[in-house]
């Protein structure tokens, strides 16, 4: 039986099989359009393996939405027909993705965990595991998978950038921002064309505030996202907020218009990082209501389909955006009422749409009694730090819009704790004087965009 580049067995493939199948995982993980021309060849030519048939699942379920679901059932029963003539590594990634096909992301997670135990350099279910405690919010457990996986790690290992880019986002994730970078920047030394490490990066220069940093480590980058899939939209979505942060409003509205969101799009990413952005920027004065009309039709389609709760609350801000408070409402209903293991706490996705109606429906005093003792837990419905600031900059306005001045001076300093880098216990302790005298009057846009020194 042949093996992959790391010596993993590959059930009915041969030597040139095998060869296309690593070109494959590259593509993969380079982000690359159109995996399936990588797949497809694999999979008409090697009917006897499972793993093309699984990355093709995997694929489809990444998509993020319900209604995508019965497609992975067909691949899932197309491979349990070959369970009993794989190997038990194979076998447990069939599993998988017959667990997936049931909306159970959890279940599958688990499945991956004990898989990854036994073979820990199985890079497929690294990065599907990887990727699902990231949208189930569960960043601790996530580095501690990182390092439990180590050991079997080295330099020497075929693709080990791989391996120590999403590394470098896990402790970025838990606060370790120095050795997050250091791995993130050593896997974009090893492959340029490594969009989770360039990614991993970016989001530690942003929970610093190095925004000038941000804008020169991403522009010359972005010449080469043409050649990568989807995901690079979030990247534009970075190179946006260093923009936003540092004051330059034009250039984000452009970065909007022509990269973040150019056409309609109902791509889970997509909606995050538009309604994202174009929050901020109503936050900061800007209006954008051309642009939250361009967005309508997308999520009125799409809404309640999205497997992520994190997306939900996007599809909320949209549909408030558009005055469209009647599919709110019933988005709201959805929500609370459904029990599927699929996403975390869908309850809690709920309360925080509802919260979102209020804000947009005058009644900033409930919303921010709403959110306020939900904002460490909204941490489990996933999305990273820096997506998850959104969320503090509602509840800061809530307070704002409700004159409640002592909760908006909170909410503003537990901001600043969050994304100012605390070296300089001085300067830290200045700014949150500085955010001591404020008035319900004051501009606070200067604390919604630049929290660094």
């Amino acid at each position: 039986m042949e093996t992959d580049i790391r010596g993993l067995a590959l059930t009915g493939m041969d030597v040139d099989g095998v060869s296309k199948y690593d070109a494959m995982i590259q593509a993969l993980f380079d982000y690359r359009p159109n995996i399936a021309s990588y797949l497809q060849p694999l999979i008409d030519g090697y009917p006897e393996s499972v793993m093309p048939g699984v990355i093709l699942g995997y694929g489809m379920a990444s998509e993020g939405r319900f209604s995508t679901l019965p497609r992975v059932a067909i691949i899932a029963a197309d491979l349990c027909e070959r369970y009993d003539t794989v190997t038990r590594r194979e076998q447990m990634h069939i599993d998988a993705v017959s667990s997936l096909a049931k909306g159970n992301l959890k279940q599958a997670i688990e499945i991956w965990d004990s898989l990854l135990a036994l073979w820990p350099l199985d890079l497929v279910a690294f990065r599907q595991m990887s990727l699902n405690l990231f949208w189930l919010g569960q960043r601790r457990r996530l580095a501690d998978l990182c390092a439990r996986l180590m050991p079997a790690w080295g330099k020497d290992t075929p693709q080990y950038g791989f391996f120590i880019g999403p590394l470098g986002f896990a402790l970025e994730e838990i606060g370790q921002y120095a050795r997050a970078e250091e791995y993130a920047r050593e896997a974009v030394e090893l492959n340029p064309s490594d969009m989770w490490a360039v990614h991993a990066v970016a989001h530690v220069l942003e929970m610093q505030g190095r925004n000038r940093e941000g804008i020169t480590w991403l522009q010359p980058k972005s010449k080469q996202f043409h050649q990568h899939n989807a995901f690079v939209g979030h990247l534009w979505w970075h190179l946006a907020l260093f923009h936003l942060e540092s004051g330059d409003i034009d250039q984000v509205l452009s970065l909007f218009d022509d990269q973040i969101y150019p056409q309609h799009s109902d791509f889970y990413l997509d909606i995050q990082n538009a309604a994202s952005l174009l929050t901020r920027l109503n936050f900061l004065g800007v209006n954008t209501e051309t642009q939250w009309a361009q967005m309508a039709d997308a999520v009125i389609k799409a809404h309640g389909d999205y497997l992520y709760g994190f997306t939900e609350l996007h599809s909320a801000i949209v549909l408030a955006r558009n005055g469209e408070f009647g599919r709110l409402g019933q988005l709201n209903d959805d929500l609370e009422q459904r029990l599927s293991p699929s996403t975390s706490k869908p309850w809690l996705t709920a309360q925080l749409t509802r919260a979102i109606t209020e804000f947009h429906s005058g009644q900033s005093s409930n919303a921010a009694k709403r959110m306020a003792p939900l904002r460490y837990d909204q941490l489990a419905l996933g999305g990273s730090h820096a997506q998850q600031d959104l969320l503090l900059q509602y509840q800061i306005m809530a307070y704002r819009q409700a004159s409640d001045l002592a909760g908006m001076k909170s909410a503003l300093k537990e901001r600043l704790a969050k994304r100012m880098p605390l070296d300089d216990m001085t300067e830290f302790r200045t700014r949150l004087s500085e955010i001591d005298k404020l008035t319900l009057n004051s501009d606070i846009r200067q604390y919604l965009q630049k929290v660094s020194a």
